[in-house]
C-alpha cells in the first residue's frame, strides 16, 4: 500500500484486493466515482509499466516481470 492509500501495482495481492473492493462498492453506479476509479487504475497500470521498463537487464527482479504483467491485465 502506498502513502496515499492506493495499492502498490507491483503486488498482485494488493491489486486483487483493490479490484474486489471496487467491484463490491455500491457507488460504482455513480459516473463521476467510476471515472475517478478508472483514472486511478490507469495511473496504476502506467506506474507498473514504468517499473517494468526500468528494470535493468542484469537484475534479479527480471524474474518478477511475468507477475507484474499478470497484474496489468
Amino acid at each position: 500500500m502506498q502513502c496515499d492509500g492506493t495499492p502498490d501495482p507491483t503486488i498482485l495481492l494488493e491489486i486483487n484486493t483493490f479490484i474486489s473492493l471496487w467491484h463490491d462498492e455500491h457507488q460504482r453506479i455513480n459516473v463521476e466515482y467510476t471515472l475517478k476509479q478508472t483514472n486511478l487504475v490507469l495511473s496504476l497500470i502506467k506506474e507498473l509499466n514504468n517499473v517494468i521498463n526500468s528494470i535493468p537487464n542484469d537484475s534479479s527482479e527480471l524474474d518478477n516481470i511475468p507477475t507484474y504483467k499478470k497484474v496489468s491485465m
